[in-house]
């Protein structure tokens, strides 16, 4: 960084003297279109006092250079200008290049005026006023530099290209080594426990996929080179038949892959213990229990239902179950029971709402909205207010009569209503 340049402050204009170098160029793309944009190197930057403030320092060739004339190697040129700051480093995507040349801030001189070239007392021959014929007299004057500089960074880029190869290789011979361990070890592992099943590796390509900016705008990454990535499966020992594999996803590790995999085995063997523990039961106990609430309690819903069966069930059985299925956990037992009444138990309920929504009047929760509007209910609040009045005029009923008051059930007797109040509009 060019500190002498900090110190001296952005806050006003200071005078400066420099050795013109060279002349040079840059180009910049816009648009499917390069445009070329004259420079010149200048050294030995220093103050008024004389103070070294840079070894070099870039400028553009500005119409306050170009009237100077041809400049010339060892000219000494004087010009005022502002500190400020900019961004140097590479800026591509090759990462041995980026970690070569980080991004970093540093200091340079902008807005040269008032330029004069010291010590020169005859006319300097005039420039050519047009921008590309200027551009082809840099290129021309400093052809066997252009043409050094590109042999260089051909040579370079040759150079780093072979390195990235060769890293390469090195990196995937390491990787098949460790691969081959990695088998070999999962392998006596496998057969030390008894396992017929191991992880295996095995490459998964990846797409990558826009992501949100700060401002939550969906940009692409620039790099969009698919990508394969080390995932891990669980496969069978003899004939390599694939056993779990997230979907085709992979995971992560090994063992993570093992846990899995061991996981899904216990849930199936709790499945099946499960079942067959079940297909020694009377297939209607259940059933016959929630017939039973349904009648001692009939506003009681599915949900409430399941919660009550599930806690008879543990009172009547016990836990563990049998001695034969001891390892089988509670909630897997009644889960699967409950599977085999659940579809039933919503067709009874079902059926009970729909008689009871067509004994009742239409006009009922229209009647308890308005009352909530007269009682000065808020309006969030009303829906609420509704619901409870339905629960107590259902609870008001006869055993027979009674259903879950459910918000479903409120909204279904409000679409009646409305429906009822359309009908009678038409008639009128």
């Amino acid at each position: 960084m060019r500190d002498n340049l900090q110190a001296m402050g952005a806050e006003q204009r200071h005078t400066f003297t420099a050795t013109f170098e060279r002349t040079g160029y840059k180009t910049k793309d816009v648009r499917y279109a390069t445009y070329y944009q004259p420079t010149l190197l200048v050294n030995d930057v220093t103050d008024e006092q004389g103070k070294v403030l840079t070894d070099h320092l870039w400028f553009n060739y500005t119409l306050g250079f170009q009237k100077l004339g041809h400049l010339e190697k060892g000219d000494r040129l004087q010009f005022d200008g502002r500190i400020t700051t900019y961004t140097k480093g590479y800026q591509g995507w090759d990462a041995e290049l980026s970690a070569e040349h980080p991004i970093e801030t540093d200091y340079k001189i902008e807005r040269p005026t008032k330029i004069k070239l010291l010590g020169v007392c005859e006319e300097r021959p005039p420039l050519p006023k047009d921008n590309w014929d200027l551009v082809q007299q840099i290129m021309d004057e400093n052809a066997a530099f252009y043409q050094a500089r590109d042999a260089q960074v051909a040579t370079e880029r040759a150079a780093r290209e072979a390195a990235k190869l060769e890293k390469a290789k090195q990196e995937f011979r390491e990787e098949k080594r460790r691969e081959e361990a990695e088998r070999a070890a999962e392998e006596a592992a496998a057969q030390a426990e008894g396992r017929a099943y191991r992880f295996a590796r095995f490459s998964v390509t990846v797409m990558p996929q826009p992501y949100c900016n700060e401002r939550g705008d969906l940009v692409w990454p620039r790099d969009r080179t698919p990508r394969e990535y080390s995932r891990y499966r669980v496969v069978d020992r003899i004939d390599g038949r694939v056993l779990a594999d997230n979907h085709g996803h992979g995971y992560l590790n090994g063992p993570k892959a093992l846990r899995a995999y061991q996981k899904q085995l216990r849930q199936d063997e709790e499945t099946r213990l499960t079942q067959e523990w079940l297909e020694k039961q009377p297939s209607d106990l259940l059933w016959a229990w929630v017939q039973a609430a349904q009648v001692s309690e009939p506003m009681l819903t599915a949900g409430q239902l399941r919660v009550q069966m599930k806690q008879r069930v543990a009172k009547a059985i016990g836990n563990p179950l049998t001695e034969q299925a001891s390892d089988i956990s509670f909630d897997a037992f009644f889960r699967n029971w409950w599977r085999q009444i659940r579809d039933a138990l919503g067709q009874i309920i079902s059926k009970r709402r729909h008689e009871f929504l067509a004994a009742q009047p239409p006009e009922l929760p229209t009647a308890w909205f308005q009352e909530a509007v007269a009682a000065g209910v808020q309006r969030d609040d009303r829906q609420q207010y509704v619901l409870t009045k339905m629960t107590e005029y259902i609870s008001g009923l006869s055993l027979e009569q009674q259903v879950p008051p459910t918000d479903g059930l409120l909204r279904r007797w409000q679409k009646l209503a409305r429906r009822a109040t359309r009908q009678g509009r038409r008639r009128n």
